[in-house]
């Protein structure tokens, strides 16, 4: 099978099925609804596939960490394996809703994304250090304008000045939520160009070659 060929099959399956998905979207029609709702089905079941993939994938790199017994490392390969196995055992045995798969959920990721999110606040503390350093007129009415919101979402503000108090809500909901709107427009353009390339075979990325 020739290269071309090899490219042109993959943009056809994926054109034609994004023009049934769109079609579903714009046209009422039982046919077309029964043919989106069956490629819905082999999403799930390819997803299913993929992560079932990505978990051997996952544990044959982790295992060669482990025999190898890499220095600083191998040991949190053993609680990676450890507890993505017990989830599988725990959840074809007892189900997803027993009590066991709960605790567990609770016991280990919620714990660790709090840990994450906690981290998370020196890197913004961080980030906010190097941001608010005056070094030009852009910075400097950058600085002002933080301030002025953090001072605003003081709960004693309001008793001190309420005229300061409003001021930062005003930054926050105005000149902010306008400038995220233009972001939000220029995002959605940009999908449907995507979308537009897709359907018309021109968007190549997916095939792993470039655009």
């Amino acid at each position: 099978m020739s290269a071309h060929i090899k490219k042109t099959i993959p943009l056809l399956i994926i054109g034609l099925t994004g023009l049934l998905m769109v079609a579903d979207f714009t046209f009422v029609s039982t046919e077309i609804a029964s043919g989106a709702g069956l490629i819905r089905d082999w999403v799930i079941i390819i997803a299913g596939f993929a992560l079932c993939l990505g978990a051997v994938n996952l544990f044959m790199v982790h295992e060669r960490v482990i025999s190898k017994r890499t220095p600083k490392r191998w040991y949190y390969s053993v609680v990676l394996v450890i507890v993505m196995f017990s989830y599988v055992i725990i959840g074809l045995t007892l189900g997803t809703s027993s009590t066991a798969y709960a605790w567990l959920f609770n016991a280990v990721n919620i714990p660790m994304a709090q840990i994450i999110w906690s981290l998370m606040a020196f890197y913004c503390f961080s980030a906010a250090v190097r941001a608010f350093q005056a070094r030009n007129w852009d910075a400097a009415f950058f600085l002002a304008s933080a301030l002025l919101v953090v001072v605003g979402n003081i709960p004693s503000t309001p008793l001190v000045s309420p005229e300061l108090a409003a001021f930062g809500p005003w930054i926050t909901y105005i000149p902010t939520k306008g400038a995220f709107r233009g972001l939000l427009i220029a995002a959605a353009i940009g999908g449907i160009i995507l979308g537009m390339r897709t359907l018309l075979g021109r968007e190549k990325s997916s095939l792993g070659g470039g655009a």
